[in-house]
């Protein structure tokens, strides 16, 4: 991974729980919060699709998005003024990480390096 050093640009972990980086979030008071979550969209592994919060919820796994989107309910009410865009990949198999999902974040994270470094 190429690492993006820009006091403008926070990357966050969250793993399978969004609320433990809420706080830090808020206190960041992003004016855009892009959110990169598994979208279940029926595509080839490794698709990636950059929606609203509300078109993609119903595609995310339901095995974190009642967490995923009460924290962001949450967190939008403390920062109004903030847009949070989904960035959304079609997962391979669940069992492993497909080859195509790989080059998929290779290729994001060139990118974001290149916007904010």
């Amino acid at each position: 991974m190429i690492a993006v050093r820009n006091p403008n640009f926070l990357p966050l972990n969250c793993r399978e729980v969004p609320e433990s980086q809420a706080g830090v979030t808020v206190r960041f008071a992003p004016e855009l919060l892009i959110v990169a979550v598994p979208l279940e969209i029926g595509a080839e592994p490794g698709k990636l699709v950059v929606a609203e919060l509300e078109d993609a919820l119903k595609d995310i796994p339901e095995e974190f998005r009642p967490q995923l989107e009460v924290t962001l309910r949450h967190v939008s009410e403390l920062l109004p003024r903030m847009r949070i865009v989904v960035l959304g990949c079609q997962p391979g198999n669940e069992k492993e990480v497909t080859e195509a999902v790989k080059r998929c974040v290779r290729t994001l994270s060139i990118a974001f390096h290149d916007i904010f470094d």
